[in-house]
Formats: structure tokens, C-alpha cells, sequence
């Protein structure tokens, strides 16, 4: 019989997991993970949003950059026409694998409180190591201010940027490049832009110092070690964990960092990070926010309700801060 993990997960997906196993001995085990992940249906959309679009491109050509777009709707699951503030929604996995389809019902959350939401399937890893996704997620903020008339942005309320594990590194990652003047990035298409200024930022699960992540005794066997350090900084990993790209917790310019909020479960193996990048903000007087979601674990704000009581009330709490 096949092992499989005992995740908790297997329970909420109807279905076993495949050991990691694999990738604790080669970066192709990610493919058969990201696969089998590929083949799960979407949680069901939470009311008060709708797919505006499930296949935006944002752009083509040997880099095709693509995403969802979310809008909140009305009684009859029509989007609403009125002007509303952007949320630019990074999905986790590792660097390596899921996709906006899978964070779907988390991102339709943001959605339904009065946001335009866009998440996007960033290129992954090890097929496309960093700066990969760090330079689509910049692409995607110059795309809104480019394409707001059309999408019904309100350009004088900022950009709000958010996303859960390493989408939470790529949104703290791309707050510091903003700030440091954009000069890191050497892609043509991020020299003469001007994105959003960043108004506030949603970091759920996340990992924001790879270095120490390395070392931590809660470190997750197989994902740190292959897919966030081989596969997406690639061999040479060490020399990379003290950029502010990489490891946003060590950006020199943290003080200016807009409103924060981090969320994180209890029994996450990511906690240290959320508490202390929560340390290294409030230190430097930013205006940031805690929640630790008792009992919860990796991930676990991306369920329903129905599957793990209290999510609904972390939400509550998430949405107010960013209408607030």
C-alpha cells in the first residue's frame, strides 16, 4: 500500500496525499506534487464575489504571465459596476508549486469586503528559479495602474497586496523593491513603470528570512530544504538568504513598510517567522498587526467554516483591517 502523509489535509480533500518522501532526494519530485495538487477542484467560491475572469493575461510571449480576477457581486451574482481599491493576491506553495485556481476562495474573501482582486500564477520553481516570481508580481502592480480605468481601480486608494506562505515572502519581498526606488530588478519591463504606491499588505503563513527558516527546528523536511532553497534560489541558496528580496525580514528599509497585518496558526511551523518579522516591524514604528489563529496550522485559512470552526472569525477580523 502506498504511503501517504496523514495530513490533515487529506481529510479536507477527500483524497491521500503523496509522501514528500521524493523531495527530500531530487527537485523532480516536485513535479508529481504539483501534479497531483492540479487535479483538486477549487473550494466553493464564498458569497458576496464573482470570477470576473478565470484566464486574464496579463502578458504573452515567452513569459506568459496569466491570473484570476475577482470582483464583489450583487443578489443575482452580478459584478458590481462601482470604482473600488485593488488587492493583489500572491498564492503560496512553496515557490514551486499550486496556483490561483487553489487559493481561489481566499483571495473571492478579499474580494466580497469591496476589493478588485487580482492573483496571479506566477512562474514557479525549479523551472524558473528567483527572481522569477518576484519580477511577475512587480509586473502584475505596473499591469493594474496600466489597466485601472478599465478595471474599475480607484487609483488614489494605493495598492493593497497579500498572500499566504511564500506568497506572503513575494508580497513583503516586493514591498521592499518598491521602496528601495526599483533599481534590483534588472527586467526591461520594470524600468520605466511606476506601479501603485503600496497602501497595505497582508502576510498570512508566511516565511520572510530563509536563512533562519533553514535552521529553525520546526522547519518543514523536503519543502525548505529542496523546493524554497534548490529549486527556487538553486545551488548556490547560501549566498542568497541575506537579499531583501529573498529575505524581506532583513531589508534595510522595514521602517517604511505601509500597515501591516500578519496572520499565523498556532501549531504552524512558520509561526517564529510571523512573530518575529511582527518584532522586527513593530520595533522599527510600524503600524503593524498580530493574529494568531488558535490550534491552526499551515495553510488552515484557506478552508471553509464547515471544515475547521473559528476560520470564518479570522476572516472577520482580516477584512475589517483592510476596509479599515
Amino acid at each position: 500500500m502506498a504511503r501517504t502523509t496523514g495530513s490533515w489535509i487529506e481529510g479536507v480533500v477527500g483524497a491521500p496525499l503523496p509522501t514528500s518522501e521524493p523531495l527530500r532526494v531530487a527537485i523532480h519530485g516536485i513535479a508529481n506534487r504539483r501534479a497531483f495538487y492540479e487535479t483538486l477542484a477549487p473550494a466553493a467560491d464564498p458569497p458576496g464575489a464573482v470570477v470576473v475572469d478565470d484566464a486574464v493575461t496579463l502578458r504573452n510571449g515567452s513569459t506568459t504571465l496569466t491570473g484570476e480576477l475577482y470582483r464583489p457581486c450583487d443578489d443575482q451574482g452580478q459584478p458590481t459596476p462601482d470604482t473600488l481599491p485593488v488587492f493583489l493576491f500572491l498564492h503560496g506553495g512553496g515557490f514551486c508549486i499550486w496556483n490561483a485556481r487553489m487559493v481561489r476562495r481566499a483571495a473571492m474573501r478579499i474580494a466580497a469586503a469591496g476589493f478588485v482582486v487580482l492573483s496571479i500564477d506566477y512562474r514557479l520553481a525549479p523551472e524558473n528559479p528567483f527572481p522569477a516570481a518576484l519580477e511577475d508580481t512587480v509586473y502584475a502592480a505596473h499591469w493594474l495602474r496600466q489597466n485601472a480605468e478599465r478595471l474599475g481601480i480607484d487609483l488614489a486608494k494605493g495598492l493593497s497586496i497579500g498572500g499566504d506562505s511564500s506568497g506572503a515572502n513575494l508580497t513583503a519581498a516586493a514591498t521592499s523593491y518598491f521602496l528601495s526606488g526599483m533599481t534590483s530588478l534588472t527586467a526591461a519591463e520594470h524600468q520605466d513603470a511606476t506601479p501603485l504606491p503600496i497602501h497595505q499588505i497582508l502576510l498570512l503563513c508566511g516565511i520572510f528570512d530563509l536563512g533562519k527558516r533553514l535552521v529553525e527546528k520546526t522547519s518543514g523536511p523536503g519543502t525548505t530544504e529542496v523546493m524554497v532553497n534548490l529549486a527556487y534560489l538553486g545551488p548556490q541558496f547560501l549566498t542568497k538568504h541575506s537579499d531583501p528580496l529573498v529575505s524581506p525580514a532583513r531589508a534595510d528599509n522595514v521602517d517604511d513598510f505601509p500597515r501591516t497585518f500578519i496572520a499565523c496558526g498556532s501549531a504552524d511551523s512558520t509561526l517564529p517567522q510571523s512573530l518575529a518579522l511582527t518584532a522586527t516591524l513593530a520595533d522599527a514604528g510600524v503600524d503593524v498587526t498580530l493574529s494568531v489563529f488558535a490550534g491552526g496550522d499551515h495553510e488552515m485559512l484557506l478552508l471553509a467554516e464547515n471544515q475547521l470552526p473559528g476560520v470564518d472569525a479570522e476572516w472577520s477580523r482580516i477584512l475589517a483591517w483592510l476596509s479599515a
